[in-house]
């Protein structure tokens, strides 16, 4: 059995030499060969010496590692997450200033949620790229296209202006038949006047 010695008349007899008040703590057993009690006593402080000191020390230590590997983690993860999303965020920035490269691509690793918003990025800037390559090849083919027809009109105005110049001749040349018709027929109407 042990025994604490709280009872302040004997603690006061077993701290006769110091003034400040100690717990001491007892402990004993009876040893039936010899009939006797054995016991031992020491002052609680002494028992746990630097133990409680060493204790909190460790648990502050131990808490402050945790503390710092929980933050290294969260940093890891963080950036292992954050990263992709602002490089996917700098290239939507990019193209919608008009200042995007279509051939660039973002890294796809893993098959996590952030693996498939690259990959859909991905495909999207391809969609991109290739309505780009199709307008190119209209806007291409639109300028061959207004290229020949401006050719084509150019042509038909020349033949326009040939046919009204063939018309104006015939036209000039029709009045003037007309011209001599008319003479003609004023002198054929003397002929014949003189004639009777």
């Amino acid at each position: 059995g042990s025994y604490n010695f709280t009872n302040p008349l004997l603690s006061k007899l077993l701290n006769k030499k110091n003034e400040q008040k100690r717990v001491k703590v007892m402990a004993y057993r009876y040893f039936k060969p010899m009939d006797w009690y054995i016991s031992i006593s020491m002052y609680l402080s002494d028992f746990y010496g630097g133990i409680v000191t060493k204790i909190v020390t460790w648990v502050v230590v131990s808490i402050l590692i945790i503390i710092s590997v929980v933050v290294l983690i969260v940093t890891f993860i963080s950036k292992s997450i954050v990263k992709p999303i602002l490089r996917a965020s700098d290239m939507i920035l990019d193209i919608s200033q008009g200042n995007g490269d279509l051939t660039k691509r973002l890294k796809v690793r893993g098959k996590d949620e952030i693996s498939v918003l690259g990959e859909r990025f991905n495909h999207f800037i391809d969609n991109i790229q290739e309505i780009i390559f199709k307008v190119k090849d209209l806007t291409f083919d639109v300028t061959e296209n207004s290229n020949s027809l401006k050719i084509q009109i150019k042509q038909s105005s020349n033949v326009m202006n040939n046919m009204l110049d063939g018309i104006k001749s015939i036209d000039n040349s029709m009045r003037s038949q007309n011209s001599a018709v008319s003479d003609t027929s004023t002198t054929v109407t003397e002929m014949i006047n003189n004639i009777d």
